[in-house]
């Protein structure tokens, strides 16, 4: 399907359908194959702005950043190419996301921008009114210097600024930008171009976020001691499930680590980093596609779980004079079941009982969660038959 019919149906379902997380979804399979399309880019942040003012679980402070940063992509790349409706059109979105997030200097900056670069949308009057009003307030309250004020359309100067063209082949074509609604809410993001801040000490936790669509789920790493390149980072993920991330940090002389036990499979060839400004991005496929995840971590009870599993034997298998079998000080069975109930906790040692009396002595099971709530049943070794006396 061509990339502007992918634009418009996503662009439907987001504002038509007003079905913004399915909307998303339907951006990032567009970029998966035009990473730099600037529309799908501009509404792929407009999806997680929508999501942070109408869901609780996506209200924080990592969908207004990860908002920003498709934003400022779409900037970078829009003055890479030299587009200057692009540009114009960019930073009218990035005015819409300071003015709703009261950041009324850069909402101020972002709209002169818009009009510098030949921004013409229906609703610019509009927006630029309500701008006025604000204005007003924000100079009383010292948010805007009192001299501050709009650029008016017989005072837009030149560009200075010198855009170099984008050296790689031309792009698809995309659609012209759809007009933004005016009562439409958008979100905030951090400067791709910001310089790095001074690396925090050596202690500092790092802090994380992570959402999920039907087909990936992306980490985000908030750390100032980034890489220098996606190539310096080492990553190892074992059949445990545990992912591992570290990079060298040369100005320390140290290493930065992170590790974590994911609750789902991942498809590990799909791993691909994304640096910031203040974070790095990990986005990966689910191995269970279209399975939602419950939580990105393995849970304690998860972890419980796991461990009660592999405490499970078949014990009618367990040969007692195999030394691999039998622990160095014990020579018989009693003494064996004897060790492992008196070094076996709570649960375990009422799973054994519950589950060696029920079955008259025929089924041994550590695992408590299992035998609870259901008897169990008489299972005679093969060969022999079960009579009651």
């Amino acid at each position: 399907m061509p990339i502007d019919t992918d634009l418009k149906v996503a662009y439907a379902t987001l504002y038509d359908k007003r079905e913004p997380e399915k909307a998303l979804s339907q951006y990032e399979s567009i970029l998966k194959e035009n990473p730099e399309s600037v529309i799908a880019l501009v509404y792929k942040a407009a999806c997680l702005e929508k999501l942070y003012f109408a869901e609780s679980s996506w209200h924080n402070e990592t969908t207004l950043e990860n908002a920003e940063d498709l934003l400022q992509k779409a900037l970078h790349i829009s003055e890479q190419r030299g587009d200057r409706s692009k540009i114009g059109f960019v930073h009218f979105r990035l005015f819409i996301h300071y003015f709703n997030n009261h950041d009324a200097a850069n909402a101020l900056d972002a709209f002169n921008k818009a009009k510098l670069y030949g921004f013409d949308d229906p609703t610019l009057p509009l927006w630029e009114n309500k701008l006025k009003t604000k204005l007003t307030k924000w100079k009383k309250k010292g948010l805007v210097p009192k001299s501050a004020s709009i650029t008016s359309e017989n005072n837009i100067p030149t560009p200075t600024t010198t855009i170099i063209p984008e050296p790689t082949p031309v792009q698809k074509k995309e659609s012209s930008p759809v007009p933004v609604a005016v009562s439409e809410p958008i979100v905030k993001e951090e400067t791709v171009s910001a310089s790095i801040t001074p690396l925090p000490p050596i202690h500092e936790k790092t802090r994380t976020d992570w959402y999920q669509t039907s087909n990936n789920v992306t980490i985000s790493l908030f750390t100032t001691r980034l890489p220098k390149n996606v190539s310096e980072i080492h990553i190892n993920l074992n059949k445990n499930n545990q992912l591992s991330l570290s990079w060298d940090l040369s100005t320390e002389s140290s290493e930065f680590q992170y590790d974590i036990n994911l609750s789902q499979q991942v498809d590990k060839a799909t791993i691909k980093f994304k640096i910031f400004t203040k974070k790095v991005e990990i986005t990966m496929d689910k191995l269970n596609k279209g399975k939602t995840w419950k939580t990105l971590e393995t849970t304690k009870e998860q972890e419980q779980d796991n461990i009660s599993k592999r405490k499970q034997k078949d014990w009618s298998k367990i040969n007692f004079d195999d030394e691999d079998e039998k622990d160095d000080n014990s020579g018989t069975a009693d003494e064996f079941f004897q060790k492992l109930y008196a070094n076996a906790d709570p649960d375990t040692r009422k799973a054994m009982m519950k589950s060696f009396m029920e079955s008259n002595g025929t089924t041994l099971n550590t695992n408590w969660e299992d035998v609870k709530t259901e008897k169990v049943e008489p299972s005679p070794p093969e060969g022999m038959e079960l009579k009651d006396w």
